[in-house]
């Protein structure tokens, strides 16, 4: 997974992604929405290659007392998501590869959503998505949602070549069916819906209890 060595390049990262995909935008208000209407003020959340912790601010604004683990494996990216979210002095930060991370966190622990946001295909090509979604089933409570957001083949533009993004990231993305599969191959049904925002696929999965 891509790591940085100054928060300026992570910072960098960010920007770019969001010059590349205009829409994460649309993509973190929806999410945000969805988890403030599914579940409690005080509920247990899991930010999977949490980055700057962009959707993790929007998500705590509309859930106060919510407990909130950060996992990802750049400690640039995590200095700018602890001064973004320095209002929330009892986060917890995890810098580490993302199944080991999530492996440091103990199974059964009985978070009730998680998010994995433009991860994937753009910062962790070697960090096998099948491993990662079995972690995070382990973690989930029953009923727990999984919200999987990634670019997808197929969106026109949605690797970014055109604009001199990175072209080794076009032949990491997949069709939306087959996301949709290594999500559901474990163990999590699908959600409320499935919602294509410009080039990025928005997936809301359930871990059945």
């Amino acid at each position: 997974m891509l790591c940085f060595d100054e928060p300026a390049a992570a910072l960098a990262f960010t920007l770019e992604r969001e010059r590349l995909h205009p829409t994460l935008g649309i993509v973190r208000r929806h999410v945000a929405d969805r988890l403030g209407y599914l579940v409690g003020r005080r509920a247990r959340l899991l930010d999977i290659g949490g980055g700057a912790g962009l959707l993790g601010e929007l998500v705590l604004a509309r859930l106060a007392d919510a407990a909130y683990v950060w996992v990802d494996p750049s400690a640039a990216m995590r200095s700018l998501a602890q001064a973004r979210l320095a209002h929330r002095p009892a986060a917890d930060y995890r810098t580490a590869p993302l199944v080991d991370g999530l492996r440091g966190i103990e199974a059964g622990a009985g978070f009730d959503a998680a998010w994995a946001l433009d991860v994937f295909a753009a910062r962790a090509p070697k960090d096998a998505p099948a491993a990662v979604h079995r972690e995070v089933f382990a973690r989930l409570a029953p009923g727990g949602r999984y919200f999987v957001c990634e670019p997808y083949s197929g969106a026109a533009g949605a690797s970014g070549v055109a604009d001199g993004g990175d072209t080794g990231e076009a032949a990491r993305l997949e069709t939306v069916d087959a996301q949709e599969r290594a999500i559901a191959a474990a163990g999590f049904e699908v959600g409320a819906s499935l919602t294509l925002v410009g080039t990025l696929a928005v997936h809301e999965m359930v871990r059945p209890g």
